[in-house]
This record gives C-alpha cells, structure tokens and sequence, in this order.
C-alpha cells in the first residue's frame, strides 16, 4: 500500500474532492430523504468489519472512550503503512452520492492528522481518492473531532476500501462511523460569484500569513487587463484568502474554478475550503491540483459542499512551495445542488455570437483564423471549465494556432465531460482558414466525391437544404473574397 502522502497526490478518473459525485454514468432511482447505509457504533463490542492493512495488529473495541453509548474502535500505535480500513463495496451503489463522517481522538500524543481516503479497484489497479483530512494537528486527545467527506464512484469499480491514515505513530479511537445516502434534490446551475480583479482592488480576497501581500497588477491577466499577484509567502498553505460564510449554503453543493500562473518557480497549485468548527479548522480539497508555471494560465476546477456545523468558512489558494509567486485570475463559483442534493450538473455552452446546438452538439459561425483564446472569449462554459482540443479530442490546441473545423470544445467539472464540435465557416478541409483548398473540396463534393457531417455544414452558404449545389459554391467564393479583400 502507498503511504498517504503519495495516495492524496494522485489525480483521478473520477475528481472526488472533498466532494465527489456521479455525471454522465446513467440514471438511478431518486431518494425523497436520506439514507443511512452503514452505521458503526461499536455497541455490539465487534469491529464491524474493520482491519489494519498490510498485516498491522487487528483493532478492538474498546470502553475507554466512546462518543456516546460505552464503546468505541481503538487501533493501537502502528507503523506508517498499517492503517485502519473497512470494505464499503457491498454497501455502496455506484452512480449514488454518499457523506462519510466520523469521529476521531488520538491517545498517546496531543494532536495528531488524519487523511481519510478511499481506495477503489478498476481494471486490477488500486486507485486512491481523498474524501476529507483533518486540519494539521486537529486530531486531539482531549476531545472527539467530526470529519465529514462526500463520495461516489462509477461501475466500473470492482472493490472499495476506506482508509484513516494518522501522520504520526499513535493510538486512534474512530466512533460514530456513518455513511449516508444524500436524498436527489436536482437543480439547474446558478451563478453565485465572479472574481475577476479589474477594478484594481483585491476583490475581497485578503492575505493568509504574515508576510503575505496581495497586489492589483497588470502585468499579465486571464481575462481583460488585471489579475490578483500573491507575493511574500512563507508556507505551502499561505495565500489569498476569500470569506465566503454568507456565500455558500451548508450541504449545498458548488462548482469552483481559478485560474493561476506562477511567476517565479513551477509547482503545484489548489483551492482549500478552510472550515472551523469549535476554533479547529479543517482544509478540505476544493479544486484539482494543477501544475502552474510561468508561460500559461493553469485552470482548476472542482466541486465542493460542506456540513453546516462551520463558526467560519474560507476560500484558500495554495501552492506546494512556500515560495512561489503566482498571479489568479477569474475565479468563478456556481451552485449546482440545493442542501442536501445530489449533484447533477447541466453542462453545456452559450454564444451571442457562435450558434451552439445543444443536441446536435456542435459549434458554428465560427470565423477563419481564429485562436483557442479568441473562440473561448466568445463562448460561456455552463457548469464547468472549457478546453479546447485538436480533431483527435485528446491533443489540446496550441494558444496560436488557427482552429479547424473538426476541433473539439470540451466542457469539464473534472467528473463528467461535455464535448462540442466546432465548426469553422468555410473551413471543409480542417485547416481553420478558407481557401482555395476548401473551394476545391466543394466542387469534388459536387462531382460525387462527398462530405459528410459538420465538414459538408461548414459550406452550406445557401437555404436551398441539405444538398450543396453550384449556388453553395459562389457563396464560398464570396465569402472567401470579403475575407480577403483587394487594396
């Protein structure tokens, strides 16, 4: 088993951050009320199916500490790669959302952490996902501390284990274990906020640690002329900080993205909710990581809810070296789930000025010569992040090239993907301009040598209906010429 450092970095088939949920898997039947699937207390003095891996000493229960009741789960001190772990697969459905919670307290020690991840087997290989960790060090022995995660999987999953890893050797007692079924509460996306720093100020945000700065800079930007600079930081979890308590509604569920691109070194960077229960904080995963560097915008993006036992809530930017500089840009929250809701995410696209068919799944009127960064200013990404990409829907395409008919706009939350064929008018033979070569192409089709789909749309210049005659073929030509014309 890897140890849990290694776990959390690995990202994923499925984006579960503290809150993954199912997209795009089919439908299952809606539940009016949740539903509690698995409820460990301990009581009945059995383990209830939990274990140490790798061969560690078995766990007991115990009456030295309980939550309530006399009974709870006690895992003596071991070492880094035995850690607790129960099997959830047979209680567990796939394409349905499950909260996870639990109560933790450490013996032996004054404060320990704890990483709560789940590892689900697909195609033979063992994948790791973070479902919640505690703040570091708020795992007390003085009291029970409450973690909360949210969690799905597809069908291809073969096996699911849990798993609480301490970051330090000591004794754990875990009580309250309860997995419940959150009830189908569906709703359409709503725009919650938009940072976008071009009123010069910091938007809100305000700096985390005590040489931190925040600076309105036009140096470089996303989107428009300004983005937010973060300079003077100390620690991989010091940055800018956003208050957003009144903002987000407890057990709703939200889609959140940023944009980031580092200005001095490479690394690793994410958003953290930052929530305090009873002066504890936990940092729960709210975005993906990217991999920032100094040359391009890195999107994050993710989907986040929390409990509503929170005194205080924050938005954190953070990068993995403490002394990274790094400009954010355009960081966008939307609600995709009332409390208590699953997740189900319209994603889609809108254009005053392409026509997007939402059935058909294509893009058109998009001009000749234009870039990924002109054609993604003019379309709006529904519910996620957009991307575009090459024909082959895999090579993502270069920030000068011209776009070709064929190309791929594909819109993500990092669970689900929507995926969008554009068309370039004009444009028959894939090489985002209009030309001779795409003249030429018309009059094969003419003569019986055809073209189908969206490469036949891109010369429709006529009403005349599905066929392309002669008359298609002058208005290419036109329209070629008033893209190019004489001095």
């Amino acid at each position: 088993m890897l140890k849990w450092q290694k776990c959390f970095a690995m990202f994923l088939v499925v984006l579960v951050i503290i809150m993954a949920v199912p997209f795009g898997f089919g439908a299952h039947t809606a539940l009016a009320a949740d539903k509690v699937v698995v409820n460990h207390d301990f009581e009945d003095g059995s383990t209830q199916g939990w274990y140490v891996t790798n061969g560690g000493t078995a766990p007991t229960t115990t009456t030295e500490q309980a939550v309530s009741g006399s009974r709870s789960l006690k895992l003596s001190a071991q070492p880094a790669a035995k850690v607790p772990a129960v099997n959830l697969f047979s209680a567990l459905k796939p394409n349905h959302t499950y909260k996870i919670e639990m109560k933790l307290r450490v013996a032996g020690l004054t404060k320990t952490s704890a990483n709560v991840t789940m590892g689900r087997i697909m195609g033979g290989s063992m994948v790791y996902d973070s479902v919640t960790k505690s703040a570091n060090g708020g795992v007390l022995n003085s009291k029970w501390v409450k973690l909360v995660g949210t969690y799905s999987f597809d069908p291809t999953v073969t096996d699911l284990y849990l798993q609480i890893t301490p970051s330090s050797t000591s004794t754990v007692y875990i009580d309250d274990f309860v997995v419940t079924e959150i009830a189908d509460t569906r709703v359409p996306y709503t725009d919650i906020a938009t940072y976008t720093f071009e009123d010069g100020t910091t938007g809100g945000f305000t700096a985390d640690g005590a040489t931190t700065a925040l600076t309105s800079s036009s140096i470089t930007a996303y989107e428009g002329t300004k983005s937010l600079l973060v300079t003077g930081r100390n620690g991989e979890y010091e940055g800018p900080k956003l208050n957003v308590k009144n903002l987000l509604q407890p057990t709703a569920t939200y889609f959140i993205s940023a944009y980031i691109k580092v200005q001095n070194l490479s690394g690793s960077v994410a958003l953290h909710g930052l929530r305090t229960v009873d002066n504890i904080t936990t940092r729960d995963l709210a975005t993906n990581y990217g991999q920032a560097n100094t040359s391009s915008w890195v999107n994050v993006f993710g989907i986040y809810r929390y409990d509503g036992d929170a005194t205080a809530l924050n938005l954190i930017v953070s990068n993995n070296h403490p002394t990274i500089n790094y400009y954010i840009d355009k960081i966008v929250i939307q609600k995709i789930a009332d409390p208590a809701g699953e997740v189900i995410l319209p994603l889609g696209l809108s254009s005053s000025t392409y026509t997007v068919d939402a059935v058909a799944n294509t893009v058109m009127g998009v001009s000749p010569k234009s870039t990924p960064a002109m054609i993604k200013s003019l379309l709006t990404a529904k519910g996620g992040s957009m991307e575009i990409y090459a024909a082959d829907g895999v090579t993502v395409a270069g920030a000068s090239s011209f776009v070709g008919t064929g190309y791929v706009v594909k819109v993500t939350n990092g669970v689900e993907t929507k995926s969008f064929i554009l068309g370039i008018k004009g444009d028959a033979s894939g090489d985002g301009l209009a030309d001779d070569t795409d003249v030429n192409l018309l009059k094969d089709h003419i003569k019986g040598i055809t073209l189908s789909g969206i490469y036949k749309s891109v010369l429709d210049f006529t009403p005349s209906g599905s066929n392309l005659t002669a008359a298609d073929l002058l208005g290419l030509k036109k329209y070629i010429a008033s893209l190019n014309p004489l001095p």
